[in-house]
């Protein structure tokens, strides 16, 4: 029994941990003063970047 309570117990910190991990990236990211950047825009820089890495190795290629 006290190893599924250690267990619990380490899933319990580790939740914890991630909570103020995540909470702090939240907290940064709304303090940014960077302008917010379109989903459009995004995809279109993504779309860009594919596609030059598909050209620059056709194996990647699913056309």
């Amino acid at each position: 029994m006290k190893s599924s309570r250690r267990s619990a117990s380490s899933a319990d910190a580790q939740a914890i941990s991630h909570d103020h991990w995540f909470r702090a990236r939240v907290e940064a990211s709304l303090a940014d003063p960077r302008p917010l950047a379109s989903h459009d825009d995004v995809m279109a820089e993504v779309d860009v970047l594919i596609d030059t890495l598909e050209a620059d190795s056709p194996h990647l290629s699913q056309k």
